[in-house]
């Protein structure tokens, strides 16, 4: 059965199915900031370090079982309430058509449902520490569409071991609260001596969700945005059309906006929505500033490709096979560079954990 293969040019392994037998992943990153990534946007973030500094969750049995939970964009047509997601997670709703395109820093969605096309692109910038979602939907149908967009993502906010043996308890120390056009997350954890089963670690870090179009309503804690019984698949604020703007400290905490979009037929819209961690609000503000400009998205997307086409393209070896050439000239620099750069991020502490993604042959292995 095939999943998916390389591009003619080699420099993209294209995924023809979203339902491939583990996520395959691809690793995002300026050499700081690092996110991993399957076809259907799950995985998940950090900076500096994984064990101490995540930014996003993920659980590994969660992660290679149902590639959940991830970075998710769903849609709702307002006129029919029919809901569906662009990376195929967690809806899986049907496709007319549908591809995932993991190149070099970058990996790109494709798909047409409901005569909308959509594509979401997923970077990080070389000159800052943070992830662009840059989003572009395209009415294909013959009359206007009324679309409700939300945005998803789950925050570890800090030490992924201790999110991963006491997530509960580690809730109680989030706080989440809508500021200045973004939805912000903390972790006030306080800091003891370390023990192995129970990590403490401070985390001073803001983590902030932001997009480029009016946000009309938003949640940051879990179980406003699920509602009571529900899965990812069908999550209560998607369902009604609206988020409840919950805020807060002490629960599971999201990053959750919705905005809404009118598609004229044939109308074509950008947006982008950013997701990262700085230092401090400041900080934040002037990543706000900067990226949610989609003339700077462009030229940072630009300046990402450009860089690693020059990288791979200093040294060109030319063999009788092409699978060879593609691992000399593409795929192993690319993975040698992040591997090397991502292993070097991380702090070395006695509970640093590494997690295990599957990648299809001749694209990339853990690191």
């Amino acid at each position: 059965m095939t999943y998916g293969s390389f591009s003619p040019d080699g420099r993209e392994y294209v995924i023809v199915r979203p339902d491939t037998p583990r996520p395959w992943a691809n690793y995002l990153t300026n050499g700081h900031y690092c996110a991993l990534i399957s076809q259907t946007g799950g995985g998940y973030s950090f900076f500096g370090s994984s064990g101490y500094h995540r930014i996003t969750r993920a659980h590994p049995s969660d992660m290679l079982v149902s590639d959940r939970p991830g970075r998710y964009v769903y849609l709702r047509d307002q006129e029919t309430g029919h809901v569906w997601s662009l990376g195929w997670q967690p809806v899986q709703a049907p496709y007319d058509r549908w591809e995932c395109r993991h190149g070099l820093g970058y990996t790109r969605i494709n798909c047409l449902a409901q005569e909308i096309e959509g594509q979401v692109t997923f970077f990080v910038p070389r000159a800052d520490d943070l992830e662009i979602w840059w989003v572009r939907l395209t009415n294909r149908s013959t009359r206007p569409r009324d679309l409700a967009v939300f945005s998803y993502l789950e925050w570890a906010l800090g030490s992924f071991p201790y999110d991963l043996l006491e997530s509960t308890f580690a809730s109680l120390f989030k706080r989440v609260e809508w500021s200045n056009g973004a939805l912000l997350a903390q972790n006030r954890l306080w800091e003891v001596a370390h023990r192995p089963t129970r990590p403490h670690v401070s985390w001073p870090a803001v983590a902030f969700t932001c997009a480029s179009l009016p946000v009309e309503s938003f949640d940051g804690l879990r179980a406003a945005f699920m509602g009571p019984g529900r899965y990812l698949s069908r999550p209560l604020a998607v369902e009604r059309g609206r988020c409840s703007n919950s805020q807060g400290p002490g629960q599971d905490s999201v990053g959750a906006l919705h905005f809404s979009l009118r598609l004229e037929p044939g109308e074509t819209r950008e947006f982008v929505i950013l997701a990262g961690a700085a230092a401090d609000r400041g900080s934040v503000a002037v990543l706000q500033r900067k990226y949610l400009d989609l003339d700077e998205v462009r030229r940072a997307y630009a300046h990402v490709c450009g860089y690693w086409n020059d990288y791979v393209g200093r040294l060109w070896a030319t063999t009788p096979d092409r699978n060879l050439d593609l691992a000399l000239n593409i795929w192993s620099k690319y993975q040698s560079w992040v591997t090397f750069h991502w292993s070097h991020t991380e702090v070395l502490r006695p509970s640093a954990t590494r997690v295990f993604a599957f990648t299809p042959p001749g694209l990339l292995t853990v690191c």
